[in-house]
């Protein structure tokens, strides 16, 4: 008897901002939610870049813990669309279509180790590019509570909150070629009882829309201000806040704002 469909799930960020680098290790968990194990993965369709296989991360990452996932250095820039394949203990199947991106481009530096409250001023320099570049936030990127993202590529402010924190990012060269990867920062300090909190600003018609990502229950998140905006994060039962204030570009229509959620 076959057991219940199982539901294919890839834990890392989506692939679209997980680009491999061509020359770099890269990898790509994979896993999946159901079913009964041991799983047997296979590519079905397509090919995976040169360079890149499907193994046990274990028998390649140290410290790895036993799971399947996509693991090389690309030999060559391209898009190559795959699909994906993966058989319960039972008999169930599952199966995922995804494309694997490898750009040119890369990062020097991909991940930054900061003190919680102290200055940060982090320059995020691509490699192998054709200069003039540009490094932005992508679009729908949360940054840690008390950091921003200049159209200088750079990384400044203090963050607030301990935790470890993603930032998609995208590259562009005066050469055509372009790079959408994922930074992260981890925030060091005093053992808080603040979960880390990521917060974004994006403008709707004439208004400012605060955002922040999903807080668990019992923890306020306020906002005051309109052209300077200051962002509270209150743990109901401990008292603990943390607080960070902005200066934010005033919407076309004028200064206005409005919550997130």
């Amino acid at each position: 008897m076959l057991s219940l469909a199982i539901v294919f799930v890839i834990l890392t960020p989506a692939p679209e901002w997980r680009q491999a680098t061509v020359g770099r290790p890269w990898s790509l968990p994979l896993d999946v939610e159901g079913g009964a194990g041991p799983y047997q993965w296979e590519v079905i369709e397509g090919a995976l870049p040169p360079g890149v296989h499907l193994v046990d991360l274990a028998t390649v990452m140290m410290g790895s813990a036993s799971r399947a996932g996509l693991f090389g250095a690309a030999a060559e820039a391209g898009r190559w669309p795959v699909r994906v394949r993966v058989t319960d203990a039972d008999g169930a199947v599952a199966e995922k279509s995804m494309e694997i991106g490898v750009s040119p481009l890369g990062l020097r530096q991909a991940h930054m180790v900061a003190p919680a409250g102290q200055a940060l001023e982090w320059l995020v320099e691509p490699t192998e590019c054709a200069p003039p570049y540009r490094v932005s936030a992508a679009p729908e990127a949360y940054l840690p509570l008390g950091l921003t993202m200049g159209e200088d590529g750079v990384l400044r402010g203090a963050p607030v909150i301990p935790g470890s924190y993603e930032i998609p990012v995208q590259v562009a060269d005066s050469g055509g070629n372009t790079l959408r990867t994922t930074l992260t920062v981890s925030v060091y300090g005093v053992e808080s009882t603040l979960p880390p909190v990521a917060v974004r600003f994006r403008v709707e018609g004439c208004k400012t829309v605060v955002e922040w990502t999903p807080v668990p229950e019992g923890i306020l998140v306020e906002w005051a201000g309109s052209d300077e905006v200051e962002v509270v994060v209150t743990h109901g039962e401990s008292g603990e806040r943390a607080r960070a204030v902005y200066v934010v570009k005033p919407p076309p229509c004028g200064s206005d704002a409005q919550p997130g959620q």
